[in-house]
């Protein structure tokens, strides 16, 4: 779903850290 994978964007533009 979108909502889904705008949350994740978000997510991971706020914390690209994280993610890595």
């Amino acid at each position: 779903p979108p909502r889904v994978v705008k949350s994740r964007s978000l997510f991971l533009a706020h914390r690209p850290s994280t993610f890595y």
